[in-house]
């Protein structure tokens, strides 16, 4: 059964959101003292990365997903145009 292609975004707030509350960790952890400036720039390297891997993705779900049939939406102006046939 087709799922609701809104669900991606759904997931990819949700990972931002977990990556949020580590950044804020970490700023509090930098206003204590406790991490110097190039560790937490070191933090901010791996946030990045992790948030633009999940954004990208996200992205290739959802492309392949529409054109698979894995996913659906609501919107009228995206139509398949093409069949894939999954080979096992």
């Amino acid at each position: 059964m087709a799922i609701l292609a809104r669900t991606l975004s759904k997931q990819l707030i949700s990972h931002i959101k977990e990556l949020e509350y580590t950044r804020s960790n970490m700023e509090a952890l930098v206003v204590s003292g406790h991490i110097n400036i190039p560790d937490i720039e070191r933090v901010y390297s791996g946030l990045y990365l992790s948030l633009f891997t999940e954004f990208e993705g996200t992205i290739e779900d959802l492309f392949l997903g529409l054109l698979s049939g894995k996913y659906y939406t609501n919107n009228h102006n995206i139509q398949r145009i093409l069949q894939i046939n999954q080979r096992i």
